[in-house]
C-alpha cells in the first residue's frame, strides 16, 4: 500500500506542465465618439512574441491589424495574423476547441482595445460597430476542454463584461449556460472597474495594464519564489502596481474560486534567473530596439525567474546594465557583478512613469487573499434567479397584548431582473402573564431590486392568510382565515459564497374577526436573516 502511494506521488510530481494555448486580440479602432488607440496592436504583438517562446506557433492565434507605426518599427518582421473581427474570433475559438481535444492544456485569452458597458469592440465587417459581449466570452471559454482558461482584458470598463450582466435572458438554455460558466475553472482579470478608463503610455509603447500583466506573467508576480505564478499572485501584482501608478483598479474572478490556481510554471521555461543578491527596480529590454518587455522591483535575498523567449536582452538597474543572451537551452543567470555603467540604459521617458518603485511581496498577496476569502472581492450585488431566506423577526405583540412577539420565517424568491416574486411561511408567538398569542400563515410577495454598489435595496409588498389563536387559561379563541397585508423595505449585504445578510423593516396589517366583524390591526416588524442566492 505504501509503495503504491509513493508511486502515485512520484507520477504526480513528474506530471508534465500543461500545454499552453492563447488567442490574442489587439484592436486600435474606436467608433462613434471613441478615439483611435495607438498601442493595442503593439500590446497584442508583444504578448504573441512572448508566448512564441513558451509554446509552438500553431498553439497561438493572433488577431491584429498592425498600424503603420508598428509595421515601421518591426522592420517587416511581423508574424502572421488575422483581422480582429468577430468572424475571425469565432473561427479561432472553433479551431482552439478542436485542437484541445484529448490534450492537457491551459488556455489564455488576451484582448487590448476599447471596452464599452458589457462588450469589447472588434473591427467592423459591416456597419459602424462590431463587438463581443462578456456573456459570449464567458460561455465560449467555460465550455472548452482545458485544465484552466484565463481571460485578460486591457479595456475601459472591462469589469462590466462579467460583473454586471444587464438585462438578462431568462430562457432555460441561457441560464444553464451561465450556471455552467460560473462553476467552470475560468479565471478573469480585467484592467478596470465598470466605470473606469484604461490608459496607455507612449513611453511604454503600450497599455498600463498590459505592461504590468506582461511583467507579472513572466515571473515578477511569483512573490514566494516557488517557481509558479499563481492567479492570486498575479491579481495582487497587477492591482498593486496599476492602482499605485496609474489609478486603475483591476477586477478579477479566480478560476473556480481558487487563488492558488497556477497560471504559469516557470522552471521549464527559457529566460533569466536573477541572483538573490540583486535588489531594487530592474527593467528588461529586448535588443536591438530596447523595447521594454518586463519590469520588477526585486527584494534582496530571494531568487527570481523571468520566462522570456530566446534572444538578446539588456537588464537595467538604475544607470547600470547587463547584456545577456537567452538561448533555447534554459535560463541565464544574472548576477550583481554582470552590471556595468551604461548611459544608454538611462531613459527619461520611462522614469516619468515612476516605474515599480515599491517591492512586491507575499504581504500584498496575503492581503488580497484575506479580502477575497472573506468575500470582499466576490461580494457584489448581481443578477440572481433563486433565493432561499431564513429570517428571525421581533415586534410588539399585536392586538393590544403587552408583550414582545418573536417569529421565524422561511421564504423563497424568484428573481426576474429588476423584479422578484416569492412566498413565505411564518410562525410568530408572544406570551404575557397567562395569555399566549400564536400566528401561523403563508404569504405571496413581490418587490423591486435596486443596486447600491455591493448593497441591494428591495421595497416589497405581500398578501396572504394566517391562523391566529389566543390562549388564556384553558380557553382558546381562534380565527383561521385572517387576511394579512404587508409592506416594507429590505436591505441585503452580500458576504460571499452566494450568502447575504438581510435586514427588513415592514408594517403588517391583519384583519381579525371580532364578534363577526373583521377589524384591522397594524403592527411594525423588524426582521433579520440570511439569504442564499444563485
Amino acid at each position: 500500500m505504501t509503495g503504491a502511494l509513493l508511486a502515485t506521488a512520484a507520477l504526480l510530481a513528474a506530471a508534465p506542465d500543461p500545454e499552453l494555448y492563447a488567442i490574442i486580440v489587439g484592436y486600435n479602432g474606436g467608433g462613434p465618439n471613441l478615439p483611435t488607440l495607438r498601442f493595442a496592436d503593439d500590446d497584442a504583438l508583444r504578448f504573441h512574441r512572448w508566448f512564441e517562446g513558451l509554446t509552438p506557433r500553431d498553439h497561438l492565434w493572433l488577431l491584429a491589424d498592425p498600424d503603420e507605426a508598428t509595421r515601421a518599427a518591426a522592420h517587416g518582421e511581423l508574424p502572421l495574423s488575422r483581422p480582429p473581427t468577430r468572424a475571425a474570433l469565432l473561427a479561432a475559438l472553433d479551431e482552439l476547441k478542436a485542437r484541445l481535444r484529448g490534450r492537457h492544456a491551459r488556455v489564455f485569452f488576451i484582448y487590448a482595445g476599447h471596452g464599452l458597458p458589457g462588450r469589447f469592440l472588434l473591427q467592423p465587417e459591416s456597419g459602424e460597430e462590431a463587438a463581443f459581449t462578456g456573456r459570449e466570452l464567458r460561455t465560449a471559454f467555460s465550455g472548452i476542454e482545458a485544465e484552466t482558461a484565463v481571460l485578460f482584458l486591457d479595456a475601459c470598463r472591462s469589469q462590466s463584461l462579467f460583473a454586471e450582466r444587464g438585462a438578462n435572458d431568462f430562457t432555460q438554455e441561457v441560464r444553464a449556460l451561465e450556471r455552467a460558466a460560473d462553476a467552470s475553472p475560468l479565471g478573469i482579470l480585467t484592467a478596470a472597474s465598470s466605470t473606469q478608463s484604461a490608459g496607455e503610455a507612449t513611453s511604454l509603447g503600450g497599455g498600463y495594464f498590459s505592461h504590468v500583466l506582461a511583467s507579472g506573467l513572466a515571473g515578477a508576480a511569483d512573490a514566494d519564489a516557488d517557481g509558479t505564478v499563481r492567479f492570486g499572485e498575479l491579481a495582487a501584482f497587477v492591482a498593486f502596481h496599476t492602482e499605485r501608478l496609474f489609478g486603475q483598479r483591476p477586477w478579477f474572478e479566480a478560476p473556480g474560486g481558487d487563488l492558488r490556481a497556477p497560471v504559469l510554471e516557470l522552471a521549464a521555461r527559457t529566460g533569466l534567473t536573477l541572483d538573490p543578491g540583486l535588489e531594487g527596480r530592474l527593467r528588461v529590454r529586448a535588443l536591438p530596439g530596447l523595447a521594454l518587455v518586463a519590469e520588477l522591483n526585486k527584494p534582496r535575498g530571494l531568487p527570481a525567474q523571468l520566462a522570456l523567449p530566446p534572444g538578446a536582452y539588456r537588464v537595467e538597474r538604475g544607470s547600470d546594465a547587463a547584456e545577456v543572451e537567452v538561448t533555447a537551452h534554459g535560463k541565464v543567470q544574472v548576477e550583481p557583478a554582470a552590471f556595468i555603467a551604461s548611459q544608454v540604459a538611462a531613459r527619461g521617458g520611462d522614469d516619468a512613469l515612476d516605474g515599480f518603485q515599491t517591492a512586491f511581496s507575499t504581504d500584498v498577496v496575503n492581503a488580497l487573499s484575506a479580502g477575497y476569502d472573506s468575500g470582499v472581492q466576490t461580494a457584489q450585488a448581481a443578477a440572481w434567479s433563486h433565493a432561499l431566506d431564513v429570517v428571525y423577526g421581533v415586534d410588539p405583540a399585536p392586538f393590544g397584548l403587552r408583550a414582545v412577539e418573536h417569529g421565524a420565517e422561511l421564504g423563497y424568491r424568484l428573481g426576474l431582473g429588476r423584479f422578484f416574486i416569492g412566498a413565505r411561511a411564518l410562525f410568530h408567538s408572544a406570551a404575557f402573564a397567562d395569555v399566549s398569542l400564536n400566528r401561523a400563515g403563508a404569504l405571496a410577495d413581490l418587490g423591486l431590486r435596486f443596486l447600491l454598489g455591493p448593497l441591494e435595496l428591495q421595497p416589497h409588498a405581500g398578501a396572504g392568510l394566517m391562523a391566529v389563536w389566543r390562549i388564556q387559561g384553558a380557553i382558546t379563541h381562534a380565527d383561521f382565515t385572517v387576511p394579512l397585508v404587508t409592506a416594507g423595505l429590505r436591505l441585503e449585504v452580500p458576504i460571499g459564497l452566494g450568502l447575504s445578510v438581510t435586514a427588513d423593516a415592514r408594517a403588517e396589517v391583519s384583519f381579525v374577526s371580532l364578534d363577526g366583524v373583521r377589524t384591522p390591526f397594524v403592527s411594525p416588524l423588524l426582521a433579520l436573516g440570511v439569504s442564499w442566492k444563485r
